[in-house]
């Protein structure tokens, strides 16, 4: 807890995650997948704050635990470790940092227990992106994880495809200044072109 004076993280090694609650519209599905890409990427850039104040609410209310049903998906984009601060890879130099191949161990105590079911972290490096998967093995086996995970690339590879073809960049209202523009106004406006 934030006011617990027995808590000490001086030694705490790694950053702390910002975790918040967002729903998302699914609507258009692998039907119209550039069209649900850009739903998705609306919906998270405008959460405000990128969900800090969501935790800080919660708290300030005397909350110990979130509101409303527990998650059963979790997502953690760490980011992207193939860039050298200050673009030194680009230019030809060393990284330097490397990733070792050595187990690091528990990143998370056993007794911590489960968030959630399904628990995704991803990250990119060295230009490819890895996913890591955690589940609840009392619900899920390692072959239902198995063909989740193909059938998750099968779909990313379908939208990369897609993407792939496209000849120009595509603006979304986010990537604008007026936030209250809807997609489907920024599609007309672009048809006026």
């Amino acid at each position: 807890a934030l006011g617990d004076a027995a808590l000490d993280v001086s030694r705490t090694v790694g950053w702390f995650t910002t975790t918040y609650p967002v729903v998302l519209d699914l609507r258009h599905g692998p039907q119209q997948r550039q069209r649900q890409l850009v739903e998705v990427k609306e919906t998270l850039h405008r959460v405000p704050n990128k969900g800090l104040g969501y935790g800080v609410l919660t708290y300030l209310a005397g909350r110990k635990e979130v509101a409303g049903p527990p998650a059963e998906l979790t997502f953690n984009y760490l980011g992207d470790f193939g860039a050298v601060p200050g673009g030194g890879e680009a230019a030809g130099a060393a990284a330097p940092f490397t990733f070792s191949e050595e187990s690091s161990g528990r990143e998370v105590s056993p007794q911590h227990g489960r968030t959630s079911l399904l628990d995704v972290s991803g990250l990119v490096v060295g230009g490819q992106l890895s996913l890591m998967v955690s589940y609840d093995a009392g619900r899920f086996s390692a072959a239902t994880m198995q063909q989740l995970m193909t059938a998750y690339a099968q779909e990313l590879e379908a939208l990369l495809d897609e993407l792939a073809q496209e000849h120009t960049a595509q603006l979304t209202p986010v990537d604008l200044t007026f936030k209250g523009l809807s997609i489907e106004q920024l599609q007309q406006l672009n048809e006026m072109l």
